[in-house]
């Protein structure tokens, strides 16, 4: 084998074996737009409004036609996507209303979360709706903290604590 050949096997075998090391020990890297870009290191902290969390898609058909239409990343989820990076916007007792206008928690629209009716190829986009609904203690409401066209609760609706997998605090983000 030349050298080079070595070298790029040898450097890929570290670069999976980092990568390993890392996922064992807590490190996730967000790549999405849905929270700041970065690196984050998984918590045993208890969720609440406010905190980032990562999730797998439930198996249902709005996820499953974001996959399909490459909204969602491929990845290990039992839906075949990766998992996905989302703050926190609404918990037990908060009232949200979801609309065409936006989303709505204890009487605060949501900066950012008006919802699109297409996607960037003009296809039809699902719209979750509510009217003064109060959310249960199973129930999260998961939102992007910055980016307008994250696909997110306004349009997937609502996430079951028990699709979480964990808080994650933010090491180092750009």
């Amino acid at each position: 084998m030349n050298f080079y050949l070595k070298f790029l096997l040898s450097s890929l075998v570290l670069f999976l074996c980092i990568a390993i090391a890392l996922s064992i020990v807590g490190i996730k890297v967000n790549m999405s737009a849905s929270i700041p870009k970065g690196i984050y290191i998984k918590s045993r902290k208890t969720m609440e409004k406010g905190d980032f969390v990562i999730f797998c898609p439930p198996n249902n058909g709005i996820f499953e036609m974001a996959l399909e239409r490459h909204y969602l990343p491929r990845g290990y989820c039992s839906i075949g996507s990766a998992f996905l990076f989302k703050q926190i916007a609404g918990e037990e007792g908060d009232e949200i209303t979801s609309n065409r206008q936006g989303v709505i928690v204890n009487k605060v629209r949501l900066p950012l979360s008006k919802p699109f009716t297409q996607d960037a190829l003009g296809m039809k986009l699902p719209h979750f709706i509510a009217e003064n609904y109060k959310l249960k203690k199973t129930e999260l409401l998961l939102m992007s903290v910055q980016n307008p066209l994250s696909f997110d609760a306004r349009y997937f609706g609502l996430i079951n604590k028990s699709k979480i997998i964990s808080v994650v605090k933010p090491i180092f983000v750009w």
